[in-house]
């Protein structure tokens, strides 16, 4: 098993890959370091994550597959991500959280797809690549 093709059609879901995501206002971060380094980054933030059950159900060096469940409302929700080479030597995060069994999640996945990018551009250890330093390359 690996990331996603896509999101299925009878469930919420976002989706961030490079140059396609399912809400505009958000977007497929890119970084200057190595995969491993960002996986490591990844993997604290996942295990960080205390207030919602969260199981790993696959991994990878450049893939993980989580589970959580929301404490209060009982959501289950496949949260996957995926670090891919992008271009000159930097790498997207692929990120997509989607609902097992519903059409509605009050929000909850964007919301979690949010807090870890917010996780992500706050570690120091982090490099942070813009497309427009891409392209003045």
């Amino acid at each position: 098993m690996g990331f996603p093709s896509g999101c299925r059609k009878d469930v919420t879901c976002v989706r961030l890959m490079l140059g396609n995501t399912s809400d505009p206002s958000l977007k497929a971060p890119l970084y200057s370091n190595t995969p491993q380094e960002i996986m490591g980054v990844i993997n604290s933030w996942l295990q960080d994550e205390w207030y919602e059950t969260n199981r790993k159900l696959a991994e990878s060096s450049n893939y993980v597959h989580s589970r959580f469940i929301t404490i209060f409302l009982g959501f289950t929700d496949d949260f996957y991500v995926s670090v891919v080479p992008a271009f000159n030597s930097t790498f997207a995060v692929q990120i997509q959280s989607e609902s097992r069994n519903s059409l509605q999640d009050f929000g909850l996945n964007k919301v979690r797809v949010e807090k870890f990018l917010a996780a992500l551009n706050s570690n120091p250890n982090l490099k942070p690549v813009s497309a427009a330093q891409l392209v003045n390359k």
